[in-house]
């Protein structure tokens, strides 16, 4: 059993993306930090599952209370025998992008988390209309190489992209959706733009013209940073970044304890000095942050109406011939659907499914319909066993499930819980999240200094002597 030390400044339940943020954020400028999760692997709510691990956590949902998920269905194969590619799955359970200009990227690089973990480019990008994938027209090639518009629709969507530099030349009164018509963009047009760029959930309520561009230009500027999209995903899973940035917090003096709990402590006044952990050792500490799953109290918690509704698809062929790797929008009403659905394809060269597999993932705001949304968004793309003669994928393993949408009684002030952030689309979100909390109790200190390079630190002739006396 290691020493663990009995008085640190930050002690951090769970290991999910927004805890280990914070964790690296933390030790980076010197704050001692202990991080507990209940779990014996990193990712809390953004773990990545093997096949046979996936199913056993959907199946316990009900019986799970502190979960972060529930209202789990499967189907799949049950006499199937996983146990020999079981290990080559890596499904995460909310799936999420990081944008090639976004703030997580600037914080990988400047941290030096990338050498951690790596990640691909998605090749392409798509609205799902008329029962097809349309490629989305984001760039001039992708314009004038697309067959859904006609030439007068090119020479718009051409003309607007060009005529969006300087969001001050527009009516800070209007909505985004009424810039789009008032610049004379067709309904096709704005679809587009508001589904598969500016990625809206809803149709309503309007967003005003500075969220709506500021949207737009976060997509445009990720373009081509790394590739032929905007999105980049992370190689074996989500719960590698997690693990990334668990990594660099251990560089920085962190300890880590799994398959923990925690017991909070109180002092004479009633307010947290510090954690007992399942092993029996005991932590004080001055701040005590948890995400809902971790939190030992559950009297505090409330839950509320699920936020996003998920399906987890796993199949033997491509939803799009040409690309193995792919993002796509289904805009309201497509499927009869209430709200947008956001769809992600992966390959085995993404090192989530066994090379031949394709995971499919599936996602949209909650309403009561959701489910039967994405239901019938899974039957349009998918074929079952039997239909023997349809040439689209074959569903191989399906499930629905819900994220929870918790709140908590007030906390005595040293004391944190991680929201239930929605997470739709990317993990900015999360990176959001993670600054607050960081600046609320360290509010002079720089959001991660930048890490040195080890082969740019230039030593002085005595500090060379005190490098060469200690090796």
């Amino acid at each position: 059993k290691m020493d663990l030390p009995t008085q640190v400044e930050v002690v951090i339940a769970g290991t999910g993306i927004v805890e280990s943020i914070l964790s690296a954020l933390f030790s980076r400028i010197g704050v001692t930090v202990v991080q507990v999760d209940k779990e014996e692997a990193y990712g809390s709510y953004n773990k990545s599952y093997n096949i046979i691990d996936l199913i056993g956590y959907l199946s316990t949902l009900e019986d799970n209370p502190i979960s972060s998920h529930s209202n789990a269905q499967m189907d799949y194969d049950t006499s199937g025998d996983y146990s020999q590619i079981n290990r080559k799955f890596n499904i995460d359970i909310s799936p999420l992008h990081l944008w090639g200009k976004g703030p997580v990227v600037d914080l990988i690089i400047r941290s030096g988390v990338h050498r951690y973990v790596e990640f691909k480019c998605l090749q392409k990008s798509y609205m799902f209309v008329d029962q097809k994938f349309v490629s989305v027209p984001c760039s001039q090639a992708d314009v004038f190489s697309n067959k859904f518009l006609s030439l007068t629709e090119k020479r718009m969507i051409m003309k607007f992209f060009k005529s969006i530099q300087n969001e001050e030349e527009y009516d800070p009164d209007l909505s985004f959706q009424e810039l789009l018509i008032q610049m004379g963009l067709n309904e096709k047009l704005q679809s587009f733009i508001l589904y598969s760029i500016v990625m809206l959930d809803k149709s309503s309520p309007p967003i005003s013209v500075h969220e709506g561009m500021g949207k737009l230009n976060l997509y445009v500027s990720s373009l081509g940073t790394y590739g032929s999209t905007p999105f980049l995903y992370p190689l074996f899973g989500a719960s590698d970044l997690s693990q990334a940035f668990c990594r660099l917090s251990a560089v920085y003096g962190a300890t880590f304890i799994l398959r923990n709990g925690v017991e909070i402590l109180e002092d004479e006044e009633e307010t947290f000095a510090g954690v007992k952990i399942t092993d029996g050792d005991e932590i004080k500490a001055k701040y005590f942050i948890s995400n809902y799953d971790n939190f030992p109290l559950s009297e505090y918690i409330e839950e509320n109406l699920p936020s996003v509704q998920y399906s987890i698809c796993i199949t033997n062929k491509s939803l799009e011939p040409k690309s193995d790797i792919m993002f796509a929008a289904v805009p309201p009403g497509t499927v009869e659907n209430i709200n947008s659905i956001f769809i992600t394809q992966l390959d085995g060269g993404m090192r989530v499914v066994p090379d031949g597999y394709y995971v499919v993932y599936l996602h949209t705001t909650y309403t009561e319909s959701a489910q039967s949304n994405l239901e019938n968004l899974v039957h349009t793309l998918f074929c079952g066993d039997d239909d023997e003669f349809d040439d689209k994928p074959k569903l191989l393993f399906s499930s629905y499930y819900t994220k929870k949408n918790r709140s908590h009684a007030p906390l005595p002030g040293n004391m944190t819980i991680i929201p239930d952030i929605e997470q739709h689309i990317s993990f900015s979100e999360a990176y959001d999240v993670a600054t607050k909390i960081f600046l609320s109790l360290y509010p002079d200190q720089e959001i991660m200094p930048e890490v040195p390079n080890p082969e740019d630190i230039i030593f002085e002739p005595e500090e060379e002597e005190q490098v060469e006396n200690s090796m």
